[in-house]
């Protein structure tokens, strides 16, 4: 965790971002504006059906951690809140699509505690209303990027949709390496640690932390050193965010989750827990875990999840990526700090308030 020195080096964000309250109000807002943004796109779409279709997962709760990530950003480096709105639901809508694969690729029957997107509608559904939420998704991008054009001018403009491609591309070959992974190296003795913190670096990293990061801070006009530092500080905040996600994948309950726990295992996911249980497990569990992770979803039985979250307790697969949340949080922190002592940095800074509130999304403070 962070030495005394950089929790005090930290403190001041804490106490000028204010209760935790007053963030949750700022989100409510944002969440509330990124939803009006987004529907008012939508509600243009023909078919009555379709466009209720195309809301399901905007209208059941989400975190909105994208765009308040973006939004805080952009704010704390100078922006104002409602030029970066529609950049914000973008980054949003893009996620409503990319979590639409994710049920066809996982074949996940619940999301956010309700049926998924593929159980309700059906594949065909599915496919084809995420293949039009991409198009309103990019629509919503080039109106931005028209609209601020002038003010921002044509290289930060232009520099922002190159940043949203980048963001898409790091996303889709992290979740190809994902689905690849087990099924070309057939042993989890082929996976190395690296290999997983890079599938989280291109995929949880990108997406959800600096990528966001990176688009609000070219919005308020940032340079290619601001956006270099925010994905130094990004990239581990992310890696922390994903292992907590896994360890609550195996930890929480169904109603906690919002679906159906053990996912990881049940789709062979190699996450860095089963990594670790695999190093330490005898030769003959060895083969037992590769034999239940070469088991498509379909073909595991619940005999085989237990089996696994035995071992995971027996090796102490938690308390490792408990470690590791630590180790990566600690990578981050120190990270900011460094650039936090820069004069030089601390001068682009014009809200401080914000700034706070932003570290606290990303769990530094």
């Amino acid at each position: 965790m962070p030495t005394v020195e950089k929790k005090a080096n930290l403190n001041r964000y804490n106490m000028l971002r204010g209760p935790q309250t007053d963030l949750q109000t700022f989100k409510n807002e944002v969440e509330g504006e990124v939803r009006s943004t987004i529907n008012s796109y939508i509600s243009k779409l023909e078919g009555k059906e379709e466009r209720a279709r195309m809301t399901y997962y905007l209208d059941i709760e989400s975190s909105f951690r994208r765009p308040v990530n973006l939004i805080l950003t952009g704010m704390a480096l100078g922006a104002e809140k409602k030029d970066l709105i529609k950049l914000a639901s973008a980054i949003q809508l893009s996620q409503e699509f990319i979590l639409m694969a994710d049920d066809l690729i996982d074949k996940s029957k619940m999301r956010r505690g309700r049926e998924s997107y593929i159980s309700k509608y059906g594949g065909e559904n599915t496919v084809n209303d995420a293949l039009m939420l991409l198009s309103v998704t990019w629509e919503m991008l080039v109106d931005y990027i028209n609209e601020r054009r002038e003010s921002l001018g044509d290289a930060q403009a232009d520099a922002i949709r190159h940043k949203f491609y980048e963001i898409g591309s790091l996303t889709y070959y992290g979740e190809s390496k994902d689905i690849n992974m087990m099924n070309k190296v057939g042993s989890l003795a082929k996976i190395s640690y690296e290999d997983c913190i890079l599938m989280t670096n291109l995929k949880t990293s990108a997406y959800t932390v600096w990528g966001p990061m990176q688009l609000g801070a070219l919005a308020a006009g940032a340079d290619e050193k601001v956006l270099e530092a925010i994905r130094e500080i990004g990239e581990p905040a992310g890696t922390a965010f994903q292992i907590l996600d896994d360890i609550k994948d195996i930890t929480a309950t169904k109603e906690q989750l919002g679906k159906e726990p053990f996912s990881d295992i049940r789709e062979s996911k190699p996450t860095i827990i089963i990594l670790k249980v695999f190093e330490r497990a005898n030769s003959e569990e060895k083969q037992e875990i590769d034999a239940i992770f070469k088991k498509s979803s379909a073909e595991k039985t619940e005999k085989d999840i237990k089996r696994i979250v035995s071992l995971i307790e027996k090796y102490k697969g938690i308390e490792y990526a408990e470690q590791e949340v630590q180790k990566w949080t600690e990578i981050a922190t120190e990270r900011f700090v460094k650039y936090d002592s820069d004069p030089e940095f601390r001068s682009m800074i014009k809200s401080s308030k914000h700034l706070g509130w932003l570290l606290a999304s990303i769990a530094l403070i």
